[in-house]
């Protein structure tokens, strides 16, 4: 099992949630870590703006 996780932050830095996503080692790719962080990544930033208004 493979996961790639992300922190959704308060406008102070305050952790208030995360998002994930997990996958079975047969559908990881390496090469796709970089895209797939970025993608986890920006959206945990659009929750935090979209429901927190940070």
């Amino acid at each position: 099992m493979y996961a790639i996780a992300a922190a959704i932050l308060h406008s102070d830095g305050t952790p208030l949630a995360s998002l994930a996503v997990s996958m079975p080692e047969s559908r990881y790719d390496e090469e796709r870590l970089p895209e797939l962080g970025r993608l986890v990544s920006e959206t945990a930033q659009e929750v935090a703006t979209r429901r927190l208004g940070v």
